[in-house]
């Protein structure tokens, strides 16, 4: 089966003279690798193509019964120009789509995440909002679209809203956000401001459109970044070496 459809480049490496195989982010298959027979040389077939960071419209083949993919060619939608000429958004984006790479987004519900995903890019080339806090609200929305986050508006156990509290706390082990009336004594927590908890429920459901208003102090900030670095390694087993995800 062949068919013509949107897909983000994650990575590209090659594999014998002339291959290469291509990590790509589908919105039917999910995080998906792909061979491109011959297109290291081709001129004609994949111009520009074979880059991460690029949204490219790729004719995808199934071969060997649907064992793995094959790139036939590829036409550039969007080579993301403006983020490749600015370190700072450059940085912000290769940490989203690490993310992404290492979750390894399946096919189920793989086209609302790629759709985030391009969305988030568009929202980073358009410069929307410092983008040093691109990553923390990329990784908010995502692991709230992948169904890992708590409900960051209540106490999880009473249901009193977080602005009716003055102390908040996510425990590790039930990843539950409570109040200090709720809290198991025995469980280890992370203590959370009222105000970390409704920067991180914003994040979660906001569109990258809307990120660009978004102001945060720097202690916010720093618990809001703690409470989804703890939530990636609880949830899905993943921490940040300072250049990719890595299993812990």
């Amino acid at each position: 089966m062949e068919a013509a459809e949107r897909a983000l480049v994650l990575k590209v490496g090659r594999f014998k003279e002339h291959d290469a195989w291509v990590r790509l982010l589908h919105p039917g298959l999910g995080v998906q690798n792909a061979f491109a027979f011959g297109g290291l040389r081709s001129r004609r077939r994949f111009v520009g193509c074979l880059d991460p960071l690029k949204l490219v419209l790729f004719t995808l083949r199934e071969a060997r019964g649907g064992r793995y993919h094959t790139l036939e060619e590829g036409t550039v939608l969007n080579a993301f120009e403006a983020i490749r000429g600015d370190a700072r958004r450059l940085g912000a984006a290769r940490h989203c789509l690490k993310l992404v790479e290492a979750v390894q987004i399946g096919a189920e519900g793989a086209r609302e995440i790629f759709e985030f995903t391009v969305a988030s890019l568009d929202a980073l080339e358009r410069d929307s909002g410092p983008p040093e806090f691109a990553p923390t609200a990329f990784k908010a929305r995502l692991l709230h679209l992948q169904g890992l986050l708590p409900d960051l508006s209540v106490c999880n156990a009473c249901g009193r809203p977080v602005q009716a509290l003055s102390e908040l706390v996510l425990e590790v082990d039930s990843g539950r956000l409570l109040c200090q009336d709720c809290r198991t004594q025995s469980q280890a927590g992370l203590a959370l401001c009222p105000g970390s908890a409704r920067t991180l429920d914003w994040m979660a459901k906001a569109s990258p459109q809307e990120w660009g208003g978004l102001r945060v102090s720097q202690g916010i900030g720093r618990e809001c970044r703690r409470v989804l670095e703890l939530m990636l390694g609880w949830r899905l087993g993943l921490a940040w070496n300072g250049a990719r995800y890595e299993k812990t």
